[in-house]
């Protein structure tokens, strides 16, 4: 399936996003499930979003089940989709990745804004980055392993003394590091 910038539009909606993330975390799910792990968006609203994401080809139906005289579709997200497109439609994928870093500096502002206010040394927000040297198979065994670790999670629910914590991971290509001269170990550094 190519990936267009119609595609990329599409998943800048954060009903969609959120779906997207349920998905990766978990290989499969059904409409009812989903819904159950997003339960704050309106079910005929999330509906609508499961289809938009089906009819662009992002989510795939992986099975289908008979339910009470009606069909239940298992859904999973479709294969890694390549480039397909423009360089104005580029230009547009890169104006919406932007528009979700602007989204990720808002939520840094409110944090700062707060009245009285916060203390980040409560914990309450990291940043942090790190290169990593990975084959892209190393790249998918690190995707599978977060997900394991956050799957639970992402399946808790209101409770006391929880509060809602927003996990951002960005990954992007780095430029190379040089190779050592010859003879020459390469220096430890910290990630």
């Amino acid at each position: 399936m190519p990936f267009t910038a119609d595609i990329m539009k599409a998943m800048l909606n954060p009903v969609r996003m959120r779906i997207i993330q349920h998905l990766i975390l978990h290989p499969t799910a059904t409409s009812g499930e989903i819904a159950a792990a997003l339960s704050d968006v309106p079910k005929a609203t999330l509906y609508r979003h499961i289809k938009k994401l089906a009819q662009l080809e992002l989510l795939q139906v992986a099975e289908e089940r008979p339910v009470r005289g009606s069909v239940e579709r298992v859904y999973r997200l479709a294969p890694n989709p390549q480039w397909h497109g423009s360089e104005e439609e580029l230009e547009q994928m890169h104006q919406g990745l932007f528009a979700i870093l602007l989204g990720i500096m808002g939520d840094f502002e409110r944090y700062f804004a707060q009245q009285p206010p916060p203390d980040p040394a409560k914990g309450d927000i990291a940043l942090t980055t790190s290169t990593l040297m990975l084959t892209d198979g190393e790249m998918r065994q690190l995707s599978m392993e977060m997900g394991k670790i956050l799957g639970p999670l992402v399946q808790n629910g209101p409770a006391p003394g929880r509060k809602a914590r927003k996990l951002t991971f960005i990954i992007t290509p780095a430029e190379a590091p040089a190779a050592p001269p010859e003879g020459r170990e390469k220096e430890e550094t910290p990630c």
